[in-house]
């Protein structure tokens, strides 16, 4: 039984290894996305009327000061315009809330990949996937080893 999760702690901790070394996670990645997370976790107030999105979208930008783009393929597969007009209105709440209340009645979503705010299609965010690297040696090892407690593995 030992052995047999030594095992799996090894073939854990080389596969992270490896894809860290190759490039498939980048460590940068999670900072970035943390900076616009915290600019979308701010207190604003949104005023827009038949505005075009696009204009919406470089307004968002100039505000926030963080990355934002328009995913014009999901768009355009969707039959949604750029030029779409916008008209919204609302203070005082997280931008994070204030642009989902905005994009859902345009049937759009946002998505945070690589330190940008997409705007998007449901659809195309739904297949959007982030790979992620978690520590889980303590789940694999005896409660005797676990942080904290000599660890011996032979």
């Amino acid at each position: 039984m030992r052995s047999n999760r030594v095992l799996r702690f090894t073939v854990a901790a080389l596969l992270a290894a490896t894809v860290v070394q190759r490039g498939l996670l980048r460590a940068d990645e999670p900072t970035t996305d943390a900076a616009v997370r915290q600019a979308l976790a701010n207190r604003v107030e949104l005023k827009y009327i038949d505005e075009p999105l696009e204009q919406v979208a470089a307004d968002l930008h100039a505000k926030l000061g963080i990355p934002l783009c328009i995913d014009s393929k999901a768009f355009t597969g969707a039959g949604i315009s750029a030029d779409t007009p916008v008209t919204f209105a609302i203070s005082d709440v997280s931008t994070k809330a204030a642009i989902g209340m905005m994009l859902a009645s345009l049937n759009l979503t946002t998505v945070v990949r690589n330190g940008v705010l997409t705007i998007t299609t449901p659809e195309q965010g739904e297949n959007i996937v982030d790979a992620r690297i978690y520590d889980v040696a303590d789940l694999l090892l005896p409660a005797s080893t676990a942080k904290g407690s000599p660890t011996s593995i032979n």
